[in-house]
């Protein structure tokens, strides 16, 4: 009988505090399929996503320089931009309530929060 929540424990256990790219090329000589999935941190350190446009600096009149999605795909003749800001999805007050909780959150809880570790411009290279 397969125990998919005992499997999932048991490997965590196994690769808890091993290097992540170790633990992956352990696991695939092991025969079984295994990769390193990138945290948002991770991706807004790689170079390449930078260069091809996908991440994109804007600076919002609220909460000043973000990173953001930038346009994917680029297109020779309608490249696109990224621009302006829209209302808050579903939000009645144009989302003055979530910019209100984003301003007053400290920032280390909210990087927590959302995954992506330090928020220091030294991890988001030009």
């Amino acid at each position: 009988m397969r125990q998919p929540a005992l499997t999932r424990k048991t490997l965590a256990e196994l690769v808890a505090g091993v290097p992540a790219e170790d633990a992956a090329r352990a696991l695939r000589a092991a025969g079984l399929a295994a990769s390193i999935v990138n945290s948002v941190a991770d991706l807004v350190r790689e170079p390449h996503l930078w260069a091809r446009g996908a991440l994109a600096r804007v600076t919002h009149p609220d909460l000043g320089e973000i990173v953001t999605q930038g346009v994917v795909p680029t297109l020779s003749k309608t490249p696109g931009r990224v621009a302006g800001w829209s209302r808050s999805p579903g939000s009645i007050d144009g989302g003055t309530s979530w910019r209100r909780e984003v301003r007053s959150s400290d920032p280390r809880r909210l990087a927590g929060s959302l995954g992506c570790g330090s928020t220091t411009s030294q991890d988001h290279p030009e």
